[in-house]
């Protein structure tokens, strides 16, 4: 990321499912930040998150997911910041 932070996000298909990513200010030493991407579902039909830093700074997260009382799950996208 531009602000030098390293971002790695991942599914969680335990619970608490859903999409997450883990933040690394130190290169990688450390992963003390995770950020709750999205929890919008109730099993652990999900994963495959990739994310890329738009111009703006932002972030983009592309993911497949089951949404809570979906029969099939979705491609879905998070456009989210780091709190940083």
């Amino acid at each position: 990321h531009s602000s030098g932070a390293l971002i790695m996000s991942f599914g969680r298909r335990s619970e608490v499912f859903g999409e997450y990513a883990w933040i690394s200010y130190d290169g990688g030493e450390t992963w003390a930040e995770e950020y709750a991407i999205d929890i919008n579902t109730d099993n652990g039909d999900l994963g495959y998150p990739a994310t890329v830093e738009l111009d703006d700074g932002s972030l983009l997260t592309v993911y497949y997911q089951r949404c809570e009382g979906d029969k099939y799950p979705s491609l879905l996208y998070t456009n989210w910041k780091l709190q940083k």
